[in-house]
């Protein structure tokens, strides 16, 4: 059976030429060349390859009457051509491979090969790519690598076709106190076995970063495999099959510097199994995108368990289920966060993005960055006031307080902190349809004559023109002046307006607020 490609390379420009007892891999199968050469009947350099899966094969090694190579196993046997075939290699063929000082510009992928081509040597070596290099193996021999690179401290081995753990543990602890990376993401390894962890626990001591990602492994297996470097601060296990982060406790040693977990397209549903990541006092991020989050819920005792988590600044819950505002309040519960991402959810389909924004900032009193943009002084007063207006109504009509308290847990701190909005105004948008917004501006010094005054702004002119204006109109020479509003709902808060090239609208100046002029 042939599988024909066009525009295929011809031997004479392949870099490394296939020989026959070549190990190749086609996609994601795995065979021996048991043939490299011409097929009657059928034009080019074909491959003849005996595959690790039988069922793969679709002859024995022959085309009509003629047969170009045999097989152990019948029907196990493939022609391809030479172009849809990859070599693959041992551990050290692929570091001589990619690291030989000879490199010619045309052929360097890589800043590791580019310091190669500087004739950096072997043993200066600190990170090592190997990613998508075909290995298969770990060679016997391996405490040779270990001697031709003494220095190395990051090892990425991800994409490749590594099967056990056991010969990389073993590779592994020749750098055991140099360590400090490693990267097997995609490879089909095998989970390790009870005999290799406990082999090998507590020995990778300096490790600082694991990334293992798309390995199908469950929470048991990284949980396992944590004992054995007990000091690491970042754990990224994307697309793998945890569901659940049980087994986890005060006395846990193995993941109690852990800083950073990054569980992005696992199949974690319950919130519950996220409130047992508060027993690691040192987490400060989380990535839970793409998972399959419905609420979040913080149950009395789950709170209690939070003072365990004071540096939990970060967290990521993108792409999930989650479809009431109260699962957002309930964040409001861990103080120490500080970013937060939220997109592709259900509940942000309420409103606008604009909108949503301003309700999330509302409810979350701790957050200073939202979708990776910095959350400012002005838009936090403007969110909280816009968010006031949106549920007075609702507020007014209530019967018990209590269930719209519920639902609204800070809407009653921020109604004595902004003050009360009648239901008749506009719950959303600006402040108000009127262009312009009455003020009350007061000259507190070293003015003669008139130090206080009524005026009316157009919203669409900039601060800048503003304190033009307001100069000419108090006899104020042209010096820097301050502006500082008081708000005419509660004279408890003020603040600065800062921006000379923003637009009077864009602080949320309502009629009657007092400005305050100083220079």
């Amino acid at each position: 059976m042939f599988q024909f490609e066009v525009d295929e390379p011809d031997s004479s420009s392949l870099k490394d030429p296939f020989l026959v007892g070549d190990r190749v891999r086609v996609s994601q199968q795995v065979g021996n060349v048991r043939y490299v050469g011409q097929v009657e009947g059928h034009a080019g350099l074909w491959l003849g390859v005996e595959w690790d899966d039988p069922t793969r094969g679709k002859h024995s090694g022959s085309v009509g009457d003629r047969v170009y190579f045999s097989v152990t196993i019948p029907n196990s046997a493939s022609f391809i051509k030479v172009g849809k075939a990859e070599k693959i290699h041992s551990l050290k063929e692929a570091l001589c491979e990619r690291y030989d000082p000879e490199l010619t510009p045309s052929s360097l992928k890589s800043i590791e090969d580019r310091l190669s081509k500087k004739k950096l040597g072997y043993g200066q070596l600190r990170v090592i790519n190997l990613g998508h290099c075909s290995i298969t193996s770990i060679d016997q021999d391996w405490g040779e690598i270990v001697d031709l690179c003494p220095q190395l401290q990051v090892l990425e081995l991800n994409d490749n076709l590594l099967q056990e753990w056991g010969p990389l543990l073993k590779l592994f602890t020749g750098w055991a106190n140099r360590l400090l990376r490693i990267d097997l993401s995609r490879n089909p390894l095998s989970p390790p076995t009870n005999e290799e962890v406990n082999l090998y626990a507590n020995t990778f001591i300096r490790m600082e970063e694991v990334i293992l990602g798309g390995l199908r492994y469950g929470w048991e297996h990284f949980k396992s495999l944590a004992t054995m470097w007990p000091m690491i601060n970042l754990l990224t296990v994307p697309f793998n099959k945890v569901s659940n982060l049980d087994g986890l406790s005060c006395s846990t040693t193995s993941l109690s510097n852990l800083i950073s977990l990054d569980l992005e397209k696992n199949e974690i549903s319950s919130w519950e199994e996220v409130c047992r990541l508060g027993v690691l006092p040192k987490l400060e991020y989380i990535n839970l995108t793409g998972n399959q989050l419905t609420s979040i819920h913080f149950s009395t005792e789950k709170v209690a368990i939070l003072s365990l988590l004071p540096n939990l600044r970060r967290l990521n819950i993108s792409d999930n289920f989650i479809a009431e505002w109260s699962s957002i309040s309930e964040l409001n519960k861990l103080t120490a966060l500080r970013e937060l991402r939220m997109d592709t959810n259900p509940v942000l389909n309420s409103y606008k993005r604009a909108t949503n924004r301003q309700i999330i900032i509302a409810r979350l009193q701790h957050i200073q960055k939202l979708e990776g943009v910095d959350i400012e002084r002005q838009e936090r007063r403007d969110a909280e006031l816009d968010y006031v207006k949106l549920y007075a109504e609702d507020y007014a009509k209530v019967g018990t307080k209590a269930e719209f308290i519920q639902k609204h847990p800070l809407y009653v701190l921020l109604m004595q902190r902004h003050g009360a909005s009648e239901p008749s105004e506009p719950v959303s948008g600006p402040k108000s349809n009127s262009a312009f917004v009455r003020l009350i501006v007061v000259a507190e010094s070293g003015v003669k004559g008139v130090k206080e005054v009524e005026k009316q702004i157009i919203k669409t002119m900039t601060l800048q023109k503003m304190k033009a204006l307001l100069q000419r109109t108090f006899g104020i020479p042209r010096v820097p002046i301050c502006i500082t509003v008081t708000s005419c709902r509660n004279p408890e808060v003020s603040f600065l307006l800062d921006n000379d090239l923003a637009e009077i609208g864009h602080y949320s100046l309502e009629d009657g607020d007092t400005l305050r002029l100083q220079w």
